[in-house]
């Protein structure tokens, strides 16, 4: 004798129930499968960047850039200055440990740049 599917109170059929329910889980399985997806994308794209810092190359010189002005405030314009730039170790007052000296020439706005 064939099953025949009786209507709830609400008139939904418990064969469309079950087709929804099922409907519902494969749509979840589906987004759990796309979910699965980005988050092997995103491993691979933080493997990717966590080692090409480990490649990267060490620069061969720093930027110092700084604006002169005098004791009143004022603008140390086109001119000539001397910089030492001075490396402690632990503090100001440490031991140094590294030392160059620079001659850089500033521009109208009191700018210079310093590659050490």
């Amino acid at each position: 004798m064939p099953h025949v599917c009786r209507p709830f109170r609400g008139g939904i059929r418990v064969q469309s129930a079950l087709v929804a329910i099922f409907a519902t889980s494969r749509v979840i399985v589906v987004m759990m499968k796309i979910g699965r997806f980005f988050v092997m994308v995103l491993a691979v794209v933080a493997w990717q960047v966590m080692t090409t810092g480990l490649r990267a190359q060490a620069p061969q010189a720093v930027t110092l850039q700084s604006v002169l002005r005098d004791a009143s405030g004022r603008l140390i314009a086109n001119r000539t200055v001397g910089v030492r730039i001075t490396l402690s170790r632990g503090s100001a007052s440490g031991t140094a440990i590294y030392r160059e000296t620079h001659t850089p020439t500033t521009n109208q706005n009191g700018l210079y740049t310093v590659l050490f």
